[in-house]
């Protein structure tokens, strides 16, 4: 729109039956001014105001639904580029039109027709009117199997697994690539550092490991350290039954053996 006002000589060109037709189409709707006047007079708004091509082009583009008060580069909207209070008053009759078509067909129930969806301005992308796309929802996830959202990995960018399974991963499952963060999908990130619950819990079980280690030496021979203990002899040290068949003297304190007292547990 802002081309066509600001650029009447394009527009003049774009109107040429020469442009984009071959001479077999040169009377077909859609590729004179003439065509673009008369589909501008069914809407009764037109009347016997004399407009430019350009101002044409613009008034046909407000009323298949362009914004016109959409400012460009230089913050200007299509009708701060117009002069003539006609031309800006025909814009705007033509804008109100298609937005009372609009409103009309809403409450009406019907739903907008196919070319009324293909209605996209061809804008750049800013930050005024690009769509940001929606997070993914529940997705399973490879480790438990569950539905739940995915944690997205850095700098590998998958997302394989939930909060859950990936607090203790170091590599990604799927590249092996090290994880460096772990993002949520509310973009904030998960804490890898140890809680204080699971520290107490790694200690006591390291603990309760250590503890089973001794009694487990306690109990088993130091000969074959296989079986358990079943002979004391004189002098405290003990070894298994099989062990002890062979010894004449203990293997640790190399006292001669003169007893061996047999133990029931």
């Amino acid at each position: 729109m802002h081309v066509a006002l600001l650029r009447q000589q394009l527009a003049n060109v774009m109107l040429s039956p020469t442009v984009g037709t071959s001479s077999a189409d040169d009377g077909s709707e859609g590729c004179s001014s003439t065509s673009l006047h008369c589909r501008l007079n069914t809407a009764g708004l037109l009347g016997n105001n004399e407009i430019s091509v350009g101002a044409a082009i613009a008034c046909f583009l407000a009323q298949e639904g362009a914004d016109i008060n959409y400012a460009n580069h230089k913050g200007k909207s299509p009708l701060d580029l117009v002069a003539d209070s006609t031309t800006v008053q025909l814009l705007k009759n033509f804008s109100e039109q298609h937005r009372l078509q609009r409103l009309q067909a809403i409450t009406c129930g019907q739903g907008l027709s196919g070319a009324s969806l293909r209605r996209v301005h061809t804008t750049p992308n800013t930050m005024t009117n690009l769509v940001l796309p929606t997070p993914p929802g529940p997705s399973e996830c490879l480790i438990c199997s569950e539905l739940a959202l995915l944690v997205l990995f850095c700098p590998c960018q998958h997302s394989v697994a939930c909060e859950e399974c990936a607090h203790r991963m170091k590599k990604c499952i799927k590249c092996q690539v090290t994880i460096t963060k772990k993002i949520r999908q509310d973009q904030t990130e998960v804490d890898c550092s140890p809680s204080t619950e699971n520290s107490e819990q790694h200690n006591l079980l390291e603990q309760l490991q250590s503890r089973y280690r001794q009694m487990e030496e306690r109990i088993t021979c130091p000969i074959c350290i296989d079986n358990h203990i079943k002979l004391v002899f004189q002098c405290g040290h003990a070894s298994c039954i099989e062990c002890s068949a062979a010894l004449k003297t203990c293997p640790i304190c190399r006292q001669t053996i003169r007893e061996r007292i047999q133990l029931f547990v």
